[in-house]
């Protein structure tokens, strides 16, 4: 099996768990009976855009919102201020690098030929993709986790990030999506990855890392 169905199974058991809304996550649920709605889209034919839209819906979730998970076409997470100011999503996960060349393809190519290395080529990435945001799109800081391995430069670092409409979430909820994101490490994403397109159900391919990181419990079977 491919791990496009692989992954688009996968996404099919997200959009059932994120439908039911009372989860069991440790932490209070700080949302009213009435929750606001959430889109995160991602890239259903993409295991590590799967296990990252399980990981921030369930943030989402604890911190009481009603997240719904759409599947966005092949490479679409590259395109991430398209999809948010043409579709109904609220949310979406990309890197730094791959949204960069999206944006401002010369920029992109201008930093890739600057000589900068490491940690400084990683902040100018991303200083640089935040400066083509529009007004009413922003994200928080950046994942040390790289992803988006074939969706952009290979010369330019490829950082996760999500990116969301501004207004969308309270100050506590973008603060805990930031913590979130900070905590995240290349190799936990790889493997979350590599263990759904074993076929492994994607809440348990996450659970323990959200266990570990946020202090969410394993969804109830």
């Amino acid at each position: 099996m491919g791990n496009r169905t692989l992954a688009g199974t996968a996404l099919v058991a997200v959009s059932a768990l994120c439908v039911s809304c009372a989860q069991s996550s440790g932490l209070p649920l700080l949302g009213a009976p009435d929750r606001t709605p959430v889109a995160i889209g991602i890239d259903s034919a993409s295991a590590e855009q799967v296990a990252l839209g399980e990981i921030y819906s369930r943030i989402l979730d604890q911190m009481g919102y009603a997240v719904g998970v759409t599947s966005l076409p092949p490479r679409a997470e590259a395109d991430a201020i398209e999809v948010l100011r043409t579709e109904q999503i609220d949310l979406v996960v990309t890197c730094t690098g791959a949204l960069l060349n999206s944006q401002n393809p010369a920029a992109a190519r201008e930093l890739a030929a600057s000589g900068e290395e490491g940690e400084a080529l990683s902040q100018a990435a991303y200083d640089a993709t935040v400066g083509t945001f529009p007004t009413d799109v922003r994200t928080v800081d950046p994942s040390p986790a790289h992803g988006c391995a074939d969706l952009g430069p290979d010369e330019l670092p490829q950082n996760i990030i999500p990116v969301f409409v501004d207004g969308t979430f309270d100050r506590a909820t973008v603060n805990r999506i930031n913590f979130i994101t900070r905590v995240m490490a290349t190799e936990d994403i790889a493997e979350a990855a590599e263990r759904i397109e074993g076929g492994e159900p994607i809440a348990e391919a996450v659970g323990e890392w959200l266990m570990e990181y946020a202090g969410i419990a394993p969804r109830e079977a």
